[in-house]
Parts: structure tokens; C-alpha cells; sequence
């Protein structure tokens, strides 16, 4: 009883409210300006649209209502024309239709009679149907039916009304056929950017007719007539296709399809704009009455244009003339892109020397160049143009930061944003420091808590904290903009840091370690780090130091620089450029650089997990599903990351002639993908020639000067590698013997010296992977690699190398060997020349049951150090013909004893297999032991004697000095 009495009270409460509250509104009703219409009529109408309707129709009915709720005071209903299965229609109920329903007396039959930019107003029985012929259509139809609402008494007054559009063609044909009746059919590949050319093709019709024809890829159409495009597979395309010469084109009428084709993208598309121009655009009657007569063959036709850019004296108002150049490369861009839409045309930008700095990356697209099949070139017009990523900073002033004189500027503001750049430059060119811990050398982890023995662990261990020696690191103001950059194995980790506890000396990372944090090859040492970007550490000339909270840049300056005459270069950009989608021809390439620098480029990630040969890094440049591109006398330079990375579908790309210096990451990435069996998408036809790769890894450290990674018919040839801290050229990306593409690929001439520099382990100045038949690493000069641990090697065929030629390279001064194979089969080492390494000259780690390699007809010198660098019988190899020799005295073979803390190798004698004993475990068949006669080879000159042994054995002399880039000086 007590809870209906409760509840009878609650009931009464509730109808008060909703008294007053229509009390409420009556009020506000009778002050309203209704503009004459009425509420009675208008209240009994429900807004109505599709259950399925789209955006468009969705907007326009809530349009449609929040107008009239306006006018008339309250809320409209508003549903969809949804029913149970088995009911009807509500009967009698007044509705306004909005778009295409299912209601029997609208929809259908009115909406067929709308062309694109028609609409509709109607009144049937007790419906008011609102429609038009394409979105915006419908959204006028709505407005138009507001504003008649708005003058006349009421609902029920407003009058129907039909719009109609005046169009140039009102009902064009194909071989007396309405276009109405044809779909627009795209190849399923779209290789030639069909939909494009069928989105214009729609758009030219609507614009004209009114009539929308449908775009479907081919194979999907419901009508029998179709207009075919490009590449179609129908008999009619093909048949047609393949009678065109090269650049050819046709169109025309063949039964009930309209084909347009070519026998090459380039033919297409200009086949496409003579169509445009003689039967869409200069014809008055447009495709009316086309039929077979109209048909038409023939060539594309190349035009040239040039346009002019100099970023010192140029305007982006001009128009790009010789007199009247653009200033930047964008406003070249634009111009570029308009002509190519009219015609095939080749467009060459001609840069004048100076700084072209970019607001945002250059993007070579197939969407903004796809009319343009001629290609683009941009070349040097006298001096050195220079696209760069980085902003100058000036107007410096006296400053003190942490106590320390130095001076500062505000940080540039970029679209309302501060600019928080990670590298700097000065106007020199010098790459400046951020402030670190130490200020030389590294700091060693000491201890990881919940370990017993933490630097006896697996390598592959993660770790979330860490502790240091007391006293070596002080507060430290800001931790969230600074790393612990820690260096083992074969990579370098960045990890930020989450808490310091100075009492206790103890660091907890933000991101855990995917190593474990040791020395590796010891059980008993951590790992080497300092801490980067520390602001309390900012103390010596060259360091800056960009402030996030006070958004300044602080800058100590060498002796000699002043405040008013300091300019400092600070990266804004990430990527300079992305070119993809552009495809060219052995005769017309697409993209074109020579004599361009590209410059000043940042790197972002902080954060960082292992990976080899940092291959997660993104690039500066990046290249994708394009084709016939060149960089000839070309500067990558003070770039963040990898200079170059290519992404996939690319093909016949060179590099010729050019510099790649002071890198964050490596130079030239061809990534890739393993599609097995290959696909148009593998890596193809990539040449690397005469160019410099001098100072790599900078930001990380880990990179490659060049690396290969999936890809056939490759070649990396001449070209000098120098001054970076991991591998100069690495080839292949399968550990093991499964399915590779990577094949064909000709390593040869490179001068390769002065890497690892004892910061990495796990290198060599050639690396291979996996099974790579026809692969031949030929000709090099490898010398002058320093590990940090294990592993400084000359030529390192690693897990899975196979089916390689190694010859005629000349590998000395290692810290390791100069050559290591760690497991493979059936390589071919012949001819080679392997000298001076602390470790020994020859070594394969797996002994497997097949034969590892062959080893015939080399050269190798020892001085004091193994020849062989393991007993035979863990040794599955075949050798024939090698000549051996030791400066010290008796060459010997056999195990060398290494001690990673001192990195210092030993050979006791209990290790040592002379001659005799090699011969009887089954090695050194028909070996030679003699002095080659080299004329200095310790310091590297291996020019033989005239009477030197080598020429008896049947060895090929190596012309060294063809190795490394010709017609012009190297660096070192």
C-alpha cells in the first residue's frame, strides 16, 4: 500500500511539470513570428527518409527539420521508411519524403526522371516528396522548399515545383545508344590510374548532360555497355592494344563498348586527351552520334616546357620564365602540374644556386602528375641549389644558461607551434652537439636489480632498470627530454627514462631494454651508455641546447663568434621528399635530379628497440612503386635519418655521382618485400655508382651505408663507404635457407675502410643473408674495421649465405678476420686477397653437413696470427691452391684465444696446427707457403713483384686502385 501510494504521488508531481512546461510554451509560441504559417497542418507531417539513405540524404531531412521546427515552435518527427516484413505503409499518415523511399507514391519513378543537377518538389495524395538528382540537388530542393514554407500560410499551401537544368547535350549518345545506358568500366590492376580518367570522363558528362554514369571495376557491371579504359582485359582492348606501336593509342566504338587504350600508359593518356579535345571539349555536340567512323589511332606527341626557379631574386607571382622565375619549389610544382594535365610533356626545372626552404614535404605523386607521362627533371642552373629542411636562426643575444655564458634566440613558430628541433647546424656546416653524460666516453651499467648475475644473462633478456656509479650522474632538471643511448651487439638502443633516484643510484626506464644491459661476450661487465640531450651537461663551444619550456635556443659559441653574426640551422622537417606512383621508359624518364643537394632533414624517434641495421628508421627521401628515376651529382646531406629509402615497385633507379654525408642514419635503404614467387612489386634494376657515403650512423648508430634488403638484377658498384659505426653494404633478409628474391646482385669495386670504429659488434664491410644465387661480391677493397666486442670482419656471408662468387677483393686490418662465413653452402671464395687480422685471416663458425664454401686460388697473410682461425675438423670446406704466408715466420692455423674486456686476441702455441698437420685433416691441398712479393702490404699497397710467386699459382692480380669512385679524388 505504501509504495502505490507513493507512486500515486510521483504521478501527479509529473503531469504538473508537464503543465507548467506547456504552459512554457504556448507562451513562447504566442511571441514567435511564424511568418503566416500554421501549426495545425504543419504538426500532423512526419519527416521521412531511406532506412539505408546516406550522408547526404541523412543532412537534408535534419535540415529539413530543424527549419520548420524553427517555424512552427516544436520538434518535427523525423524516421525512416523502415516497416515489419508483411505490413503495409501507415495509411492516411502525412509525410515528407526526403530523397529516394520506399513509400509507392515517390521514389522511383520521379527520381529516373532527375538528371544530376535536377530536383523535385511534389505533392501526391498525402505525401510531399522532396528529391534531387544528386546530393546537392537535393540539398537546393530542401532550401527551396524552406523558403516557400517560410511565405506561404502553411504546409499544405506550398505548391509543387520542378527545377530542371538547361544543359549543353540533354541526351548524348554512343553509336546511337544513351550514355545513360553505358557503366564506366576500371581494370582491376588500375596500373594506368584509370579511375582517374573515369572520374573525368563522369565528371564531363554530369557537367554536361546531367547524366551520372557509374564507375565499376571491370567484371562487376550490370549493363551491357561499357566504356573500357586502359588496360582492360576484354577481348576488344586487348585485340586493339596489342596492334599499337610504342606510345600508340586508339579509341572508339567496337559493338557494345567504347574502348580507350594504349600500348603503354603514356600512349593512354595522351589517347585520352585527343578524345578530350576533339569530342568533348572542341566539339559542340560532344559524344552525340559517335559511332564507328569516329574511331582513331595514333601517337602520343611530347612537348618540353621549362620553368625556372631561384630562390634569391624569384617571385611566386611570376610565371616561372627565365625572366620572371618562381621563388620556391612549390609554386614549380603547381606550374608543372597544370601543364602536364594538358598534354604529354617533359618539364625541366631549372633551380638557381641558393636555399629552397621547404614549408612542406615535395611530393612527386601519380595523382599530381598523372597527365604528365613525360616525365620531370630538376637540375642545377649554374651554382648550387640546396632543398632544405632546416630554418636559420638569428638574432642571438648574451645569455646564461645553468651558469654557463652563452648566447640564445627564440625557437622558430611554425603554424602557431613551436619548433623543437633534435640537430642543429651551424652556417659552416658543422653538425653541433647536443649536451651529454659523459662528455667523452661512456658510463658503464653497474648492476640490475632482481639479478643475481645480471650480465650473465641472455642477451635477448629485457630489462626496466638499472644502476649506476654514486656521483657519476647529478639532478638532472628535465629527464623527459633526455636518453640513455646504450651501445651492444649489433644495435643501439634509446631509452627513456621514467625516474632517477640519485641516493640510491638507480635509473627506472620508461621503455624496458631489449637486450640485456651487458657488455657482449662478458659474463661479468655492463653495457656502455651516456645520456643524451642533458641540459646540466650543456658546458662546451658547439653544443646547443633547445629548451621545450622556454622555447629558446641555446648555443655556446667557439671562440671568435658573435651573437649579431650567428646563424644556426635548425631542423623542421622529417621527409623532404616522397616521390610515388611515377612511372617513365628507358627513353622518357619519370623523375630526374642532378646537381641538387638535399639537405637538413630531422629525426624524431626517441624511444628505440633493436633493429638490425636499422632498417625501422624511416628516411628523408622516399621512394615508392615508381620507375625510371635518376640522381646524377647529387648531395644527401646533414640529413636525420636514412638519406633514401625505397619502398616497393620500383624499378630501373639509379644513383650516380653522388655524395651522401653527415647522415643520422645510412645512406641508401632498398627494402622491399620477400614476395615469393616474386611479383611486379619486388625491388628491380637498382645501380649504385661512384658515389661517397661518408659519415653515416650519426644518429643511429647501427645503420648501413648501404643496405639491400629484397631485390633482383641489383648492382652497388664503385662507390667509397667510409667513417660510419656498423656495415658498409649489407645484401639479403632471410636467416636461414628459405625462399629469397633477393638474386643477381653485383657488389663490386667499392673502397670500404674505417667503420665500426670500436662503438658496434656484428659487422662487416660486406654482409650477405641468406640463399642468393648469381650474387657476386667482386673486386673490393675492404680494410680498417674495428669492433667494439666480436665481429669486425672484412666479407660476412651470415646465416644462410648461398650460391655467392667472392673474388678479386682485397681485405685487410680487421679486428677480427677478413673473412667470416658464420653458416652457408656452396659459396665460391677464389682469388681474393685476405691480410692482417687481429683475430686470423679465415673462418667459418657452423660446421653443417654439406660443404660450407670452396676456397681457391687466395691469398692470405698472417703476421703472427692464425691462418685458418679453426681446427679442421670443425671445418666442412673444400680448398685448393691457396698461398699462404706469415711476416712473423711459420704460417700456422688453429684456435685463437680472445679476451673481450681487453679486446686482445692470443695464439698460444697448444692452439697451433703447422703445414703438415692442416695437410693431414684433409686442408691445404696443394697450398703454397712463399712471400707474395707485395711492395708494402702491411700499409696497404699489394702491388706484386715481377717475380713474385702469385703469377705461378695461376692468380689474377687485383688492380686495387679501380676500387672506389672514379673520375674524382677520395675523401681519405
Amino acid at each position: 500500500m505504501n509504495i502505490l501510494r507513493e507512486y500515486k504521488c510521483f504521478f501527479l508531481l509529473l503531469c504538473v511539470i508537464m503543465l507548467l512546461a506547456s504552459c512554457d510554451k504556448i507562451t513562447e509560441n504566442d511571441n514567435r513570428e511564424t511568418s503566416g504559417v500554421s501549426d495545425s497542418e504543419g504538426q500532423s507531417y512526419v519527416i521521412i527518409r531511406s532506412d539505408t539513405a546516406g550522408e547526404a540524404e541523412i543532412e537534408a531531412a535534419v535540415r529539413l527539420r530543424g527549419a520548420l521546427s524553427d517555424m512552427y515552435g516544436y520538434e518535427f518527427e523525423i524516421g525512416t521508411d523502415w516497416v515489419k516484413k508483411g505490413e503495409i505503409f501507415p495509411p492516411g499518415r502525412r509525410e515528407i519524403l526526403v530523397g529516394e523511399t520506399n513509400r509507392p507514391a515517390a521514389a522511383s519513378e520521379l527520381k529516373s526522371k532527375l538528371k544530376y543537377d535536377d530536383y523535385i518538389i511534389d505533392r501526391t495524395g498525402t505525401y510531399i516528396i522532396i528529391n534531387g538528382g544528386s546530393s546537392g540537388a537535393l540539398a537546393q530542393a530542401v532550401e527551396y522548399f524552406i523558403d516557400r514554407c517560410a511565405e506561404a500560410p502553411s504546409l499544405d499551401a506550398v505548391e509543387s515545383y520542378n527545377y530542371s537544368r538547361s544543359y549543353d547535350i540533354p541526351d548524348p549518345k554512343i553509336g546511337g545508344v544513351s550514355v545513360a545506358e553505358y557503366v564506366i568500366s576500371v581494370a582491376l590492376s588500375d596500373s594506368w590510374n584509370e579511375r582517374e580518367t573515369a572520374e573525368r570522363i563522369q565528371s564531363y558528362f554530369i557537367e554536361k548532360s546531367g547524366i551520372k554514369l557509374e564507375i565499376e571495376f571491370e567484371g562487376q557491371q550490370k549493363k551491357d555497355y561499357e566504356i573500357l579504359l586502359g588496360m582492360s582485359l576484354r577481348d576488344e582492348a586487348v585485340t586493339l592494344r596489342n596492334a599499337l606501336e610504342a606510345d600508340g593509342y586508339a579509341y572508339g566504338l567496337y559493338g557494345t563498348r567504347f574502348v580507350i587504350t594504349g600500348k603503354n600508359q603514356p600512349g593512354f593518356k595522351y589517347g585520352y586527351t585527343v578524345l578530350e579535345g576533339e569530342h568533348m571539349k572542341n566539339n559542340n555536340a560532344g559524344f552525340a552520334e559517335f559511332n564507328e567512323k569516329d574511331n582513331k589511332k595514333g601517337e602520343a606527341v611530347y612537348t618540353s616546357y621549362t620553368l625556372y626557379c631561384d630562390a634569391q631574386k624569384g617571385s611566386d607571382t611570376g610565371d616561372g620564365g627565365e625572366h620572371a622565375p618562381y621563388k620556391s619549389i612549390s609554386a614549380a610544382l603547381d606550374a608543372a602540374s597544370l601543364l602536364g594535365s594538358s598534354a604529354p610533356c617533359h618539364i625541366t626545372v631549372l633551380l638557381a644556386q641558393g636555399e629552397y626552404i621547404l614549408e612542406k614535404p615535395i611530393e612527386l605523386t601519380r595523382e599530381l602528375f598523372s597527365g604528365m607521362p613525360g616525365g620531370i627533371s630538376f637540375k642545377a642552373n649554374g651554382g648550387t641549389p640546396v632543398i632544405s629542411a632546416a630554418l636559420p636562426v638569428s638574432g642571438f643575444e648574451a645569455a646564461v644558461f645553468n651558469g654557463i655564458p652563452c648566447i640564445a634566440a627564440k625557437l622558430p613558430v611554425i603554424a602557431g607551434e613551436m619548433l623543437y628541433p633534435h640537430q642543429a647546424f651551424s652556417s659552416s656546416g658543422e653538425r653541433l652537439e647536443r649536451p651529454r653524460l659523459p662528455d667523452e666516453g661512456f658510463y658503464y651499467v653497474t648492476d640490475v636489480p632482481g639479478y643475481n648475475e645480471p650480465f650473465n644473462t641472455d642477451y635477448r633478456e629485457s630489462m626496466s632498470e638499472m644502476n649506476f656509479n654514486k656521483g657519476e650522474i647529478a639532478d638532472i632538471s628535465n629527464i623527459s627530454d633526455i636518453q640513455i643511448r646504450m651501445f651492444h651487439y649489433w644495435d643501439d638502443e634509446r631509452i627513456e627514462i621514467a625516474e632517477i633516484d640519485y641516493d640510491r643510484s638507480y635509473i627506472k626506464f620508461a621503455n624496458p631494454s631489449a637486450f640485456a644491459l651487458k657488455q657482449e661476450s662478458s659474463t661479468t661487465r655492463g653495457a656502455p651508455y651516456f645520456l643524451d640531450n642533458v641540459p646540466e651537461a650543456f658546458d662546451s663551444p658547439g653544443e646547443f641546447y633547445a629548451d621545450r619550456v622556454t622555447g629558446m635556443l641555446y648555443y655556446i659559441p667557439h671562440e671568435g663568434e658573435t651573437a649579431n653574426q650567428t646563424v644556426i640551422y635548425v631542423s623542421a622537417l622529417t621527409e623532404i621528399m616522397t616521390i610515388d606512383g611515377m612511372h617513365g621508359s628507358k627513353d622518357r624518364p619519370s623523375v630526374e635530379f642532378d646537381g641538387v643537394v638535399f639537405s637538413g632533414s630531422d629525426w624524431f624517434v626517441t624511444a628505440r628497440k633493436p633493429s638490425q641495421a636499422a632498417s625501422d628508421i624511416t628516411a628523408a627521401v622516399t621512394i615508392n612503386d615508381s620507375s625510371y628515376i635518376s640522381f646524377t651529382n647529387c648531395d644527401f646531406v646533414y640529413i636525420g635519418t636514412t638519406a633514401v629509402k625505397v619502398v616497393e615497385g620500383v624499378n630501373n633507379l639509379s644513383f650516380s655521382h653522388c655524395d651522401f654525408r653527415d647522415l643520422g642514419g645510412g645512406g641508401i635503404h632498398i627494402a622491399g618485400k620477400n614476395d615469393v614467387p616474386a611479383t611486379e612489386k619486388i625491388l628491380h634494376d637498382i645501380n649504385i655508382s661512384d658515389c661517397l657515403i661518408n659519415g653515416y650512423g650519426r644518429v643511429y648508430a647501427n645503420a648501413v651505408g648501404v643496405l639491400l634488403r629484397f631485390a633482383y638484377d641489383c648492382s652497388i658498384s664503385h662507390n667509397e663507404i667510409c667513417d660510419g659505426y656498423y656495415t658498409g653494404i649489407s645484401v639479403g633478409w632471410v636467416w636461414g635457407y628459405g625462399a629469397h628474391v633477393t638474386d643477381n646482385i653485383k657488389v663490386e669495386y667499392n673502397h670500404i675502410y674505417n667503420i665500426g670504429q670500436r662503438l658496434l659488434s656484428d659487422m662487416g664491410g660486406i654482409y650477405t643473408l641468406g640463399k642468393q644465387p648469381n650474387t657476386q661480391l667482386r673486386n673490393n677493397l675492404i680494410h680498417d674495421i674495428q669492433m667494439a666486442c666480436y665481429g669486425g670482419w672484412g666479407i660476412y656471408p651470415d646465416e644462410g649465405s648461398s650460391g655467392i662468387l667472392i673474388e678479386n677483393n682485397i681485405c685487410y686490418k680487421m679486428s677480427a678476420q677478413p673473412f667470416h662465413q658464420h653458416y652457408g653452402e656452396d659459396n665460391l671464395v677464389r682469388n681474393n686477397i685476405f691480410a692482417f687480422g687481429d683475430g686470423g685471416q679465415f673462418i667459418v663458425t657452423r660446421k653443417e653437413e654439406h660443404s660450407s664454401l670452396s676456397l681457391e686460388g687466395n691469398i692470405l697473410l698472417s703476421d703472427g696470427t692464425a691462418v685458418y682461425a679453426k681446427h679442421p675438423n670443425d671445418l666442412n670446406i673444400t680448398d685448393n691452391g691457396n698461398l699462404i704466408w706469415d711476416y712473423s715466420g711459420e704460417a700456422f692455423s688453429g684456435y685463437m684465444d680472445y679476451d673481450v674486456t681487453r679486446r686482445l686476441y692470443a695464439f698460444p702455441s697448444k692452439n697451433r696446427l703447422g703445414f703438415d698437420e692442416m695437410q693431414r685433416l684433409g686442408l691445404y691441398k696443394d697450398a703454397i707457403i712463399a712471400d707474395p712479393l707485395f711492395a708494402d702490404p702491411k700499409n696497404g699497397d699489394f702491388t706484386p713483384a715481377e717475380d713474385s710467386p702469385i703469377f705461378g699459382m695461376g692468380f689474377e692480380a687485383i688492380d686495387y686502385s679501380a676500387a672506389g669512385i672514379r673520375n674524382r679524388e677520395t675523401a681519405g
